[in-house]
């Protein structure tokens, strides 16, 4: 009996656990949103990103040298 009391609609009715915790996750949302008064650490994936870009201009750099010794090479070194 008491299965037929919760599947009706009875105090743990799963659509209105789900309203009440959306709306619990909204009031974290809306609180948290704010004009960048809260300084917040970098995530992990925050990290990542930034080491992944870092690496590509480190690669980048790394290229033009390379294009530039061979130049060098080529300029001091040709016959």
């Amino acid at each position: 009996m008491a299965v037929i009391g919760w599947a009706r609609g009875g105090p743990g009715n799963i659509t209105e656990l789900r309203k009440r915790g959306h709306t619990a996750n909204q009031r974290k949302k809306k609180d948290t949103q704010g004009f960048g008064e809260e300084s917040r650490e970098p995530s992990t994936g925050d990290n990542i990103r930034e080491f992944l870009l870092s690496l590509r201009y480190f690669r980048i750099f790394i290229a033009l040298w390379n294009v530039f010794m061979m130049f060098c090479m080529i300029v001091l070194f040709g016959s």
